[in-house]
């Protein structure tokens, strides 16, 4: 994309604050979902599985390589906004997918708050993602950075 796109419209002053809390959701799930799958099978009312641990594995180094790809095409300014509609594609897709095949288990018993909150917090992420895909073309000008700028705050004048 040119430089002079980039001018004819004003840069989105939240895009750095929505990407700092898409880093941080993307390290808490990836961490879980490598680290601790134990954690996050025990929770369905199946019985543990070997398989259900290696999927979430597999589900959170697909989660890391996705990360990455996207952060990269931020930062270099490659393809940025056809990269962040197809991860946004994607994120949509598992979302909707995960609603059908693993919440649904939840439908004869309680569901734990843990996986109401988590839910919220996908959403959540979901949505700053869909903000940073269609404002693709305000995003700030390179070079740039995925957390806020602390310059203007009031704190950083103490």
């Amino acid at each position: 994309m040119s430089r002079q796109k980039y001018q004819l419209y004003k840069t989105d002053t939240s895009f750095d604050h929505r990407n700092f809390f898409l880093l941080l959701v993307t390290g808490f799930f990836v961490t879980k979902l490598i680290f601790f799958p134990e954690s996050i099978a025990s929770s369905f009312p199946d019985a543990y599985t070997p398989a259900m641990t290696q999927y979430l594995q597999r589900r959170g180094w697909y989660m890391l390589l996705t990360a990455m790809l996207y952060i990269y095409s931020y930062y270099r300014n490659c393809c940025f906004e056809a990269v962040a509609f197809v991860i946004f594609e994607v994120a949509i897709c598992n979302m909707v997918g995960d609603f059908v095949n693993v919440y649904s288990k939840f439908t004869n018993g309680t569901v734990p708050v843990e996986l109401i909150f988590f839910g919220i917090v996908r959403f959540a992420a979901t949505v700053c993602l869909f903000l940073n895909t269609f404002n693709s073309h305000r995003a700030p000008l390179p070079p740039r950075r995925l957390w806020p700028s602390l310059k203007n705050h009031p704190a950083s004048e103490a």
